[in-house]
């Protein structure tokens, strides 16, 4: 049980900077040489967004972590596998 309840945290912890790795570098250049901002402009759409809505991702991203820092902190300090649901939803979710 300690084996698949380290896999889960550690895979959740994993998985969470993985998302905001790649999404910064999407940001970036580095990937594929243009950014967000430029394939958007490329695609003139009447639903495209201002750039400052994009701002949302920011208390997303904050909400995202707190939200799994307090899951991990209470499964630890409950010490059981009963939360094993939320370790998984937030893996299949990724």
């Amino acid at each position: 049980m300690a084996r698949v309840s380290t896999f889960l945290r550690f895979g959740n912890i994993i998985a969470l900077v993985v998302t905001l790795v790649i999404n910064g570098l999407a940001g970036t250049t580095l990937l594929n040489g243009r950014t967000t901002a430029q394939v958007s402009d490329t695609y003139l759409t009447l639903i495209t967004p201002a750039w400052y809505v994009f701002g949302i991702w920011g208390i997303i991203y904050f909400f995202l972590f707190a939200s799994l820092s307090t899951k991990l902190y209470i499964a630890k300090k409950r010490n059981s596998t009963k939360d094993k649901s939320v370790y998984y939803s937030f893996l299949v979710a990724f």
